[in-house]
């Protein structure tokens, strides 16, 4: 018999305990920061889905994870083992989060793939160790109190690994922090092999009784008709419940409904009862983890975009120093109106777009342009949340007499205006280091010309009038673009000066995910 800890609970709880530590811990750390990474910009190292297709990836990845551990737990109850199968489904989780650090589309459906058999290998089968532990007479008292511990493991991991995230990411970026995740579980299987000798006692494979049903036949009834409803689901043309992988998944599951019914009305009147007050249970947390799980899809969006989440002073001063403050940056273009702002980011994209992309160091410049690009959107889109009291001061920029005067002197409109002084005035730091650099207007240039000599061509054949009106309308507004792009190459030195504005420091959304 197992040896017990001085408190009287079975040694072996204290490895499950720290094992499942470090495996909420990587579980959550990427479930905290997986929405805000999907719909991150691709330059800013995030994967650039669009809402719909991050909360469809969202809840299908939710789905497939609650739905792995029925296979996982049948697998290890009655051929693998409960320990082997922990072990199997820690690597695989392990291997996915590292995976996920990768930045690339294949890596990430690859690594999503690992996470949930993974999770489907682990989670149920280290709960059932646990009961194990306390399966005799003497421990039955405690199992309880021994499962309240276990619980305190889960929610310890759960609440350090968001401050983990918050850094990493902050710091290092996105793959770091998916990679600490993956560290995380390799310390928790760690943690389990050293305490193996404390728990095989009560890994006991279970094999199929005279008057049970087959582990190929339950799988036959369940996942294979799941699987081919499913599939019929994502095929039917148009969309019953939003999109197709919704349709997908509530069809797959009705098999496994109509199972779980067979089961309940089909067994000795004992079974039937307690089966019918587990679907019951069932309904109530289905319920449950459908409101649940917005935590960490719309409501981690609604934080992100739709929260003041400023710093005071003293705070940021030490979040600043140990590096947990998440900065947006804060300048006269970020806090400019709809229109300047649109306008601005119009003149930025458009010369970007015609920077040469040939060589490595022309690629390496494409990319921070887009990464800049992409700051400058997202910290005007927090702005946007902001009231106009609770948004800083920008500190007073004087216009320069050359700009002042090329603007009296140029025939430009209001907006135009408001663009060159937004862009003039915007720290450099803020915007592409190639914006400094007069050869990135002459390429632009170079390019509009071209495109407006194609259009004046294909306006003056056209015949028909509203088509005619929307090309006379593109030209004037490349017109505007290169009016923009010239004045700033014929100033670039003055370009150059704009002072540096403080930023704004803010609390990290994925933090949030820690108060529950």
């Amino acid at each position: 018999m197992e040896k017990t800890a001085q408190n009287g609970h079975p040694k072996g709880l204290w490895y499950l305990f720290g094992t499942e530590m470090w495996e909420r811990f990587g579980y959550y750390l990427m479930l905290g920061i997986f929405s805000l990474y999907m719909i991150d910009g691709w330059n800013n190292g995030g994967m650039g889905f669009s809402p719909e297709k991050k909360s469809d990836i969202y809840g299908t990845y939710l789905g497939l994870v609650y739905l792995t551990p029925f296979i996982g737990g049948l697998l290890a109850d009655r051929i693998l083992g409960y320990r082997r199968s922990i072990i199997i489904g820690g690597l695989m989780m392990s291997a996915g989060y590292f995976l996920l650090s990768v930045h690339s589309v294949t890596s990430f459906y690859m690594a999503l793939s690992l996470i949930i058999l993974g999770n489907g290998f682990f989670k149920p089968n280290i709960s059932t160790l646990v009961g194990n532990l306390y399966s005799t007479d003497e421990m039955k008292d405690k199992k309880d109190a021994g499962y309240n511990i276990f619980y305190m493991g889960i929610n310890i991991g759960a609440f350090i690994c968001n401050f983990v995230a918050a850094y990493m990411r902050i710091n290092y970026g996105w793959g770091h922090a998916f990679a600490a995740a993956g560290v995380g579980m390799l310390v928790g299987i760690a943690i389990f092999l050293i305490g193996t000798k404390h728990i095989k006692h009560v890994d006991i494979v279970k094999p199929v009784q005279e008057g049970d049903m087959s582990t190929l036949k339950i799988l036959s009834y369940t996942v294979l008709p799941m699987f081919v409803f499913g599939v019929l689901g994502y095929i039917i043309p148009g969309n019953f419940l939003g999109s197709d992988t919704n349709d997908a998944f509530i069809i797959g599951c009705l098999p496994v409904i109509a199972f779980f019914i067979y089961l309940a009305f089909s067994a000795e009147v004992k079974e039937s009862r307690a089966i019918k007050a587990l679907l019951a249970v069932f309904t109530c947390v289905i319920l449950f983890f459908a409101i649940f799980h917005q935590n960490g899809d719309a409501l981690t969006v609604w934080a992100e975009d739709h929260t003041n989440r400023n710093m005071s002073e003293s705070v940021a001063q030490t979040a600043d120093k140990i590096g947990m403050a998440q900065v947006v940056e804060n300048s006269p273009i970020v806090q400019s109106d709809e229109k300047t702002f649109e306008s601005s980011l119009l003149l930025l994209n458009n010369i970007g777009a015609s920077l040469p992309s040939e060589s490595k160091e022309e690629l390496t410049a494409v990319k921070e342009f887009g990464g800049k690009i992409e700051k400058i959107e997202k910290s005007n889109m927090y702005f946007k949340t902001l009231k106009d009291n609770e948004k800083p001061s920008l500190t007073s920029i004087p216009k320069s007499a050359i700009l002042d005067s090329n603007i009296i002197k140029s025939n430009l409109n209001e907006n135009e205006r408001k663009v060159l002084l937004t862009i003039f005035s915007t720290p450099k730091n803020q915007l592409p280091d190639v914006l400094a650099e007069k050869s990135s207007y002459d390429y632009y240039l170079n390019k509009s010309k071209i495109v407006l000599d194609s259009l004046g061509k294909e306006a003056y054949k056209e015949a028909r009038r509203a088509d005619k009106k929307n090309i006379l309308k593109s030209i004037d507004s490349i017109n505007q673009q290169t009016r923009l792009a010239s004045f700033v190459k014929n100033n670039i030195d003055e370009f150059k000066s704009a002072p540096k504005i403080s930023d704004l420091k803010l609390y990290s959304t994925e933090l949030y995910q820690s108060i529950n």
